[in-house]
């Protein structure tokens, strides 16, 4: 899964457990998806002629630390929309796919921050990345969370894997079927393939057992963007095995981001923490 994502998601997540009185401990830098980064700072304003932008933060234990000082600030939320391209098939390049913003919600108004990725090549010994997260503007709190149908939730994650690795199978893309069966296996058990990750994106033992799990399919199930992705997989020439590819490839992508999305957005109700 694309770093930017579970950065985005990791920030929501210990920035709530932060706001709850828990320790982040060494999440940053040490966390893995601030492993490429150059630095992580929060902008406030946009440059122009007669105005500069202001740094709110260096880093993101900073920004928890902001965030955590003003008076009335309840929790994060993680949010994400349409972008201005096609979202699956562009997710594997910086700046495009669906918009990915971090949302910092007050009683009366919330701020959106929304991350700029720009890789220096003068500075790849240092991680190369430059993140800025730029806070877009400040609205009205977005719609309530609601509570989901988890087993609902469930069904459809389980039926967007099995349509896919059937339809890998059937069409002899056996690579990557081995990677929806075993994601598959994995979310049917209950259990998860790489906990360690799931883990560090938060304070330990502050998501729940469901989290890590919805965090876990989304990242092993994972196959778009990047060279050599599901997104490359284009060489049908019947009209009917193109729409099969494409219905399952949308279905399993929406799928996912969703599972990111309930994962992290989960930390925002909770009310009992550790001081």
């Amino acid at each position: 899964m694309q770093t930017s994502i579970l950065q985005a998601a990791s920030i929501v997540m210990t920035g709530n457990a932060v706001l709850q009185g828990w320790d982040a401990g060494e999440w940053w830098p040490k966390a893995s998806v601030f492993t490429f980064c150059n630095r992580v700072a929060f902008i406030d304003g946009t440059t122009g002629l007669f105005r500069q932008p202001k740094r709110i933060a260096d880093n993101p234990r900073d920004f928890l630390q902001t965030v955590a000082a003003l008076d009335g600030a309840l929790r994060l939320r993680l949010d994400s929309r349409t972008g201005e391209s096609e979202d699956r098939e562009t997710a594997g390049f910086s700046g495009r796919g669906s918009r990915w913003m971090i949302e910092v919600v007050s009683p009366g108004s919330s701020d959106l921050w929304e991350a700029e990725w720009t890789f220096r090549e003068r500075n790849r010994a240092k991680g190369g990345w430059a993140v800025e997260y730029h806070r877009v503007t400040a609205i009205p709190p977005l719609v309530a969370l609601t509570a989901r149908d988890s087993d609902a939730f469930d069904r459809e994650v389980h039926d967007a894997l099995t349509g896919i690795a059937g339809f890998a199978r059937s069409q002899n893309i056996d690579n990557f079927a081995a990677i929806f069966e075993r994601a598959l296996a994995a979310f049917e058990a209950r259990s998860a393939t790489r906990p360690a990750h799931a883990i560090e994106l938060a304070p330990q033992g502050f998501l729940d057992q469901e989290a890590m799990r919805l965090l876990d399919v989304a990242q092993a199930a994972w196959v778009f963007g990047g060279m050599g992705s599901w997104n490359d997989v284009g060489w049908f020439e019947d009209p009917a095995v193109v729409e099969a590819y494409q219905a399952w490839s949308d279905r399993l992508f929406a799928a996912l981001q969703q599972a990111v999305l309930i994962a992290a957005n989960s930390t925002y109700a909770v009310t009992s923490g550790r001081a």
